[in-house]
């Protein structure tokens, strides 16, 4: 649903708790970034669907500029 150097949201069709790490695998333009992240937000959405908000843990240097410059492009193009 959108993202930004600190976190990700997502929909989907089960709740994740807060205990647990996610890995997520993230594609941005031409580039596939593994992450991982906790689960900081999760609400219940209509039709048994959930928005949950996970801040990434832990990202590399080079993960962290991909997204940088992804989120640059987005920005401009609004």
């Amino acid at each position: 649903m959108n993202i930004s150097e600190s976190g990700i949201l997502l929909e989907t069709h089960f709740p994740i708790k807060s205990n647990h790490t996610v890995q997520l695998t993230i594609s941005l333009e031409e580039n596939l970034l593994d992450i991982k992240g906790k689960p900081v937000h999760v609400q219940s959405l209509d039709g048994g669907k959930y928005k949950i908000g996970i801040q990434f843990a832990g990202l590399d240097e080079t993960a962290t500029k991909i997204l940088q410059h992804f989120i640059r492009d987005v920005e401009s193009k609004e």
